[in-house]
């Protein structure tokens, strides 16, 4: 929740000595994100969470060092889609997000995904895909006035503008995608 949330200066109030893989990412994350470390040292002390059992495994490049993911269960799903998402690794966080979606036991749709499925494709300039997740989320309750909120946005992309860190995350998507294209 401290992760979702960006409550940076609280999860390293309350994890001193992190003993789990994920809370010791989580960590590094969030002295990354309060100025503590450089992105250099974030990337090297990084732990994706990979378990041994479960579907196969994922291999993702960035900034030429290779992060190999193992989407074993709902909960690791999500971290990583939190993590890459707060990394500005759109692509990861959105097929994180879509994983832990797929993982979810009864079946159904995780308004929490969905959510995630919203920002990245808003961030990747997927206007109408992230429409038909937002004509889904509106029909909830807890996140209707989200999704109206984000309708606005698809309907006027130019108001990207107004939300620094999806702007800030489509500039880097944008920046990126054209360096790799144009290689």
């Amino acid at each position: 929740m401290l992760l979702r949330q960006g409550e940076w200066h609280e999860i390293i109030r309350r994890f001193p000595q992190p003993e789990s893989p994920a809370v010791r990412s989580t960590v590094t994350l969030a002295y990354h994100k309060t100025g503590q470390i450089d992105k250099q040292e974030l990337m090297n002390n990084l732990v994706i969470p990979a378990e041994p059992y479960g579907s196969s495994l994922s291999v993702f490049n960035i900034s030429n060092t290779h992060f190999v993911v193992n989407f074993g269960s709902l909960s690791s799903a999500f971290m990583v889609s939190d993590m890459a998402y707060q990394l500005h690794w759109t692509n990861i966080a959105q097929r994180a997000a879509f994983e832990a979606m797929e993982y979810n036991p009864n079946y159904n749709k995780s308004g929490r995904a969905l959510k995630r499925l919203v920002e990245t494709n808003i961030i990747s300039g997927h206007y109408d895909v992230a429409r038909k997740y937002i004509f889904i989320l509106e029909k909830t309750t807890f996140y209707r006035d989200w999704a109206r909120s984000m309708r606005q946005l698809v309907d006027h992309p130019e108001m990207i503008v107004n939300y620094p860190f999806l702007h800030s995350a489509q500039e880097e998507y944008e920046n990126t995608t054209a360096k790799t294209l144009y290689r």
